[in-house]
């Protein structure tokens, strides 16, 4: 799932939620909520994650379209 694909990364660089959100032009409230599997970044957001995080966006979106099914 998404959400915990997501979580994983965040925890594997030691951020917060409150540092990725800085480094991803987002508050923490949108982290919290992508986590918990309440909403999903746009794709303009799922860029910037897949370039912070150095992955593949369409891995990173595929992930995504697993979570809204």
């Amino acid at each position: 799932m998404f959400k915990d694909y997501l979580k994983n990364l965040r925890l594997e660089k030691g951020l917060t939620q409150r540092k990725l959100a800085k480094e991803l032009f987002v508050n923490q409230k949108t982290i919290s909520l992508w986590e918990s599997g309440l909403r999903v970044p746009e794709y303009y957001n799922a860029k910037t994650i897949a370039e912070f995080y150095g992955i593949d966006k369409v891995k990173l979106i595929e992930k995504i379209m697993e979570e809204i099914k």
